[in-house]
């Protein structure tokens, strides 16, 4: 009889970045600067402007329907640019 011998390297599971909630690695919210931003706002800035944190469901759906917090206020200039003094 032989055995199998699976090792997982990696963990399936996540706390969530935004409540600590345990949850499966599945969902994420854009950021900026560690700060949660929209969507829409993500989608306009450079790549390199933009990253993700790993959250849970609840955060992700709160995220989607503009329950949850964002900064973009802070973050408009970089949507606008530097070029002849837009985003001063």
């Amino acid at each position: 009889m032989s055995y199998t011998l699976e090792i997982r390297m990696q963990s399936h599971t996540i706390d969530c970045g935004l409540c600590g909630a345990p949850d499966d690695f599945n969902w994420g919210v854009p950021t900026t600067n560690g700060d949660v931003i929209t969507t829409e706002l993500a989608n306009k800035l450079p790549w390199h402007e933009t990253g993700n944190i790993a959250v849970c469901r609840k955060c992700f759906d709160r995220h989607e329907s503009g329950e949850l917090e964002t900064f973009d206020r802070f973050y408009l200039h970089l949507e606008i640019g530097f070029e002849r003094g837009g985003g001063i």
